[in-house]
């Protein structure tokens, strides 16, 4: 397991999210949409459904901004 929850890939986030939500008897359509969800974070994300399209045109819109530089330098 990652060492820090910040280092964690989507794809990563994505499985701890749907073991644990299997052990917790979370139907699978309700896991689908949480792992939808997490996976909207990923830069190489093809949307499976609208909220999808949603959270990733969200996530990216700052790319198109102009204050990017001033966003992208208070990342660590």
């Amino acid at each position: 397991m990652v060492e820090k929850i910040d280092e964690l890939t989507e794809e990563e986030s994505a499985k701890i999210a749907r073991d644990f939500l299997k052990k917790h008897n979370v139907a699978d359509t309700e896991i689908d949409g949480i792992v939808e969800i997490i996976g909207a974070k990923g830069m190489t994300y093809e949307p499976k459904t609208k909220l999808g399209g949603i959270l990733r045109d969200v996530d990216s819109a700052h790319i198109s901004s102009k204050n990017y530089e001033d966003y992208t330098s208070l990342l660590k």
